[in-house]
């Protein structure tokens, strides 16, 4: 399952998160979050959980504490039910990156299914997606599926954003 998150630096040098780039279209500004984008606002939320509970660590744009800041701001906007989350989903461990291109992993378990997420802010980690989420269905990930999101990430990347990579598997 691979879904893309996109932030900007803003001129108060805060990361911003202003839409969410997903398989199944774009949703600018956060307006309109459909299935497939609302999955992704609650991985967002298991990835903050979990990354409370080890704050020092960081990776990429986590220095001076841009990401936890653009994180706040994108929860708040997304409105996920953090409370019924953690109810659903037991956090069991985080493993967080050692430089700005190391894969955070964190495993839960959702409903009793184990899982295991990776967010990465380096494009390499797409190569080992198999499925998408479309219309908050599993699909299929062609190789040249595969190619277009890197090369969309890598366009983000280009322009200046910080595109970040989230990935599910069980």
């Amino acid at each position: 399952y691979l879904l893309l998150l996109d932030g900007s630096i803003a001129t108060d040098g805060i990361l911003h998160f202003e839409r969410l780039v997903t398989a199944d279209g774009e949703t600018a500004d956060l307006k309109h979050i459909g299935q497939t984008s609302g999955t992704l606002c609650e991985l967002i939320a298991l990835y903050a959980s979990a990354r409370s509970s080890a704050p020092a660590i960081s990776i990429g744009a986590v220095q001076n504490n841009e990401l936890e800041i653009g994180i706040r701001e994108f929860m708040k906007i997304s409105g996920v039910d953090v409370g019924a989350l953690k109810i659903r989903c037991q956090i069991h461990s985080y493993l967080p990156g050692v430089d700005k291109n190391a894969q955070e992993i964190i495993s839960y378990t959702d409903r009793g299914v184990k899982t295991e997420m990776s967010v990465s802010m380096n494009s390499s980690a797409l190569r080992d997606c198999r499925y998408v989420m479309v219309a908050g269905a599993k699909k299929p990930l062609s190789r040249g599926g595969t190619e277009s999101l890197i090369r969309g990430f890598e366009s983000l990347v280009a322009m200046g954003r910080k595109p970040m990579a989230f990935s599910v598997g069980t």
